[in-house]
């Protein structure tokens, strides 16, 4: 019955999966989003400036690309915590911030990014939507 009412209220958001780009696809709106973020060095914190765009003053800042065979500068940031804020910035921008309810995320052509996660693409996707509030999640 909760299922029921959950999805009346959310619906399912579609992310079609690729290294450079994840498209996010709720009740007939669409949101492309590139992989990657803009990291700046706070005295050895780092702050996100930015997620899938550049920016004036983003060339001063660390960029990570989340599906790169090459390592972040830092071993300090972490590509799975960074995913984790990319789905929820990608949910919060196509769903919108007022939403109280969790959506169902259904990933699809997650293959794609087999290459660079080895094999692991779906665990990794599956555990960074439910850490960026996803009520359920399923891969297509």
């Amino acid at each position: 019955m909760i299922d029921i009412i959950i999805n009346r209220l959310t619906g399912q958001v579609v992310i079609k999966v690729s290294p450079n780009e994840f498209t996010f696809l709720w009740r007939g709106k669409s949101l492309n989003i590139k992989t990657y973020v803009h990291l700046f060095d706070d005295n050895g914190y780092y702050r996100i400036l930015g997620i899938g765009e550049d920016f004036e003053g983003s060339s001063r800042c660390t960029r990570v690309e989340l599906f790169s065979e090459k390592l972040p500068p830092n071993d300090r940031i972490l590509r799975p915590e960074l995913l984790e804020l990319f789905i929820r910035f990608g949910l919060q921008k196509i769903i919108g911030r007022r939403s109280i309810m969790r959506p169902t995320v259904v990933f699809e052509e997650t293959h794609n990014i087999s290459k660079i996660l080895s094999g692991y693409q779906n665990s990794v996707l599956i555990e960074a939507a439910y850490k960026a509030g996803a009520y359920s999640v399923q891969i297509n």
